[in-house]
């Protein structure tokens, strides 16, 4: 079967912090990921896969850090890019 394309995932000192919430619910380090199928997340409760979709989908963008989404559709041929970020002068770091 031929894959209808591939998405990358690519994050730098990725973290998101709710504004009622002092802690940071998600720290995710630098990271990029490629994949060429469906994948799935799974985790323990409140261990941040439902903060991490929001941040995938753009519904939540990162306290700090960057996250960038890019999908390549093999029948178009058409690279497609999302970026969410919070550009901090002094680059924060949630660690």
């Amino acid at each position: 079967m031929n894959s209808p394309g591939w998405f990358r995932i690519k994050g730098w000192n990725c973290c998101f912090r709710y504004p009622d919430n002092p802690a940071f619910t998600l720290q995710l380090p630098d990271f990029s990921l490629v994949f060429e199928r469906v994948v799935g997340i799974y985790g323990l409760n409140a261990s941040g896969k439902s903060t991490f979709g929001k941040l995938l989908s753009g519904i939540l963008t990162p306290s700090v850090g960057e996250l960038t989404v890019e999908f390549f559709d093999a029948v178009s041929h058409q690279p497609r890019r999302a970026e969410f970020s919070t550009c901090l002068n002094n680059r924060k770091s949630c660690y």
